[in-house]
């Protein structure tokens, strides 16, 4: 995603600002509240360009089910590229395997050989320098995980919550079990840092058992259908 973003963005992306996390937060019981919220889910890296500040991660997202990433399995990769003038476009390919990577390899092989001043990483100065994105800032809609006691006016607080910063509830899954109830929600777009505080909140609450778990989430149906957006 460093290299992805540097080509895309014209500008130097070290990858000490690529935060990242793998598949291993990610539970059975998230991949079937992705499934009953008609998702599901992939380990996805995002590079982000805003007013001249960039954004690059990778991490775990839940996809909505008729976005094009949502099809992407097995040993297939896709690279989406969105922007003003070509909206979007989808490259899908094979991305895993002898042949493939060894295709790969040799074709930046003969791409550095062969370039002289001009390829990738060669003429620093051709680089523009921009400005990191505040992590806080990135806006997202989200799916959140929490545990909390199956007691009546649980659901209230925790709505009261995310209300006081100004986070809006999109859908809400609620399952109860034994040990209390699970609460899956799915949040309208907001910025990770309000998200983050809210979520602080509700992990202070003594009807909370556990920590919140929150997901990023790429929708393709947008405010028309689920208002996500």
């Amino acid at each position: 995603m460093a290299i992805l973003a540097t080509v895309a963005f014209g500008a130097r992306v070290p990858i000490g600002d690529v935060p990242h996390s793998g598949i291993d937060t990610v539970t059975p019981l998230h991949v079937a509240a992705a499934r009953e919220l008609e998702m599901v889910v992939r380990l996805v890296g995002a590079a982000t360009l805003s007013d001249d500040r960039y954004d690059v991660r990778v991490q775990p997202v839940f996809v909505d089910r008729h976005h094009p990433l949502a099809a992407v399995e097995g040993a297939f990769n896709a690279v989406m590229l969105q922007g003003d003038a070509i909206r979007e476009l989808t490259l899908e390919g094979p991305g895993a395997g002898g042949m493939e990577t060894a295709s790969a390899v040799v074709a930046d092989m003969v791409s550095v050989i062969g370039t002289t001043g001009t390829g990738f990483l060669q003429n620093d100065p051709c680089w523009r320098t921009l400005e990191r994105l505040p992590p806080g800032e990135l806006r997202s809609p989200f799916y959140v995980h929490i545990e909390v006691a199956d007691r009546p006016g649980v659901l209230a607080v925790v709505a009261q919550r995310l209300a006081g910063h100004r986070v809006s509830i999109a859908r809400l899954v609620q399952q109860p079990h034994a040990e209390g109830a699970s609460l899956h929600i799915v949040l309208h777009e907001a910025p990770v840092g309000t998200i983050e505080a809210a979520l602080a909140e509700i992990a202070a609450l003594p009807e909370t058992r556990q920590a919140p778990v929150a997901i990023p989430v790429i929708s393709d149906r947008g405010v028309t259908e689920l208002g996500w957006a």
